[in-house]
Protein backbone atom coordinates (compact mmCIF):
# COMPACT_ATOMS: atom_id res chain seq x y z
CA UNK A 1 0.00 0.00 0.00
CA UNK A 2 1.01 3.61 -0.45
CA UNK A 3 3.06 5.25 2.32
CA UNK A 4 0.71 7.41 4.39
CA UNK A 5 2.70 8.16 7.52
CA UNK A 6 1.22 8.26 11.01
CA UNK A 7 -2.42 9.18 11.51
CA UNK A 8 -4.28 10.05 14.71
CA UNK A 9 -7.94 9.13 15.11
CA UNK A 10 -9.84 10.64 18.03
CA UNK A 11 -13.36 9.41 18.84
CA UNK A 12 -15.67 10.52 21.65
CA UNK A 13 -18.85 8.67 20.72
CA UNK A 14 -20.25 11.78 19.03
CA UNK A 15 -17.49 12.78 16.64
CA UNK A 16 -14.57 11.11 14.88
CA UNK A 17 -11.62 13.31 13.95
CA UNK A 18 -8.66 12.20 11.85
CA UNK A 19 -5.45 14.23 11.80
CA UNK A 20 -1.94 13.65 10.49
CA UNK A 21 0.74 12.96 13.09
CA UNK A 22 4.23 14.41 12.98
CA UNK A 23 6.96 11.96 13.97
CA UNK A 24 9.82 13.62 15.82
CA UNK A 25 11.91 10.55 16.62
CA UNK A 26 11.42 6.89 17.54
CA UNK A 27 9.63 7.80 20.77
CA UNK A 28 7.46 10.84 20.08
CA UNK A 29 4.59 11.95 17.88
CA UNK A 30 2.60 15.18 17.77
CA UNK A 31 -1.02 15.39 16.61
CA UNK A 32 -2.71 18.71 15.90
CA UNK A 33 -6.32 17.95 16.80
CA UNK A 34 -9.05 20.56 16.26
CA UNK A 35 -11.71 21.30 18.87
CA UNK A 36 -14.43 18.71 19.28
CA UNK A 37 -17.90 20.18 19.58
CA UNK A 38 -20.99 18.41 20.86
CA UNK A 39 -24.47 19.43 21.95
CA UNK A 40 -24.02 19.00 25.71
CA UNK A 41 -22.48 22.03 27.38
CA UNK A 42 -21.59 20.45 30.73
CA UNK A 43 -19.88 17.27 31.82
CA UNK A 44 -17.17 15.16 30.26
CA UNK A 45 -16.88 12.73 27.42
CA UNK A 46 -14.26 10.01 27.36
CA UNK A 47 -12.23 10.14 24.17
CA UNK A 48 -10.33 7.28 22.60
CA UNK A 49 -7.13 8.15 20.74
CA UNK A 50 -5.70 5.68 18.23
CA UNK A 51 -2.51 6.13 16.22
CA UNK A 52 -2.17 4.26 12.94
CA UNK A 53 0.79 3.58 10.69
CA UNK A 54 -0.57 2.99 7.20
CA UNK A 55 -3.30 0.37 7.61
CA UNK A 56 -1.68 -1.26 10.64
CA UNK A 57 -2.93 -0.63 14.17
CA UNK A 58 -0.06 0.75 16.19
CA UNK A 59 -1.01 2.32 19.51
CA UNK A 60 -4.15 3.06 21.46
CA UNK A 61 -4.81 4.98 24.65
CA UNK A 62 -7.83 6.41 26.41
CA UNK A 63 -7.92 9.97 27.73
CA UNK A 64 -10.51 12.25 29.25
CA UNK A 65 -11.23 15.61 27.66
Amino acid sequence: SRHRGFECVLENGVQRITAPAKRHDDKSLTCDIPSMEYAESVGMLEANLSVYWGNNFWLESTSRL
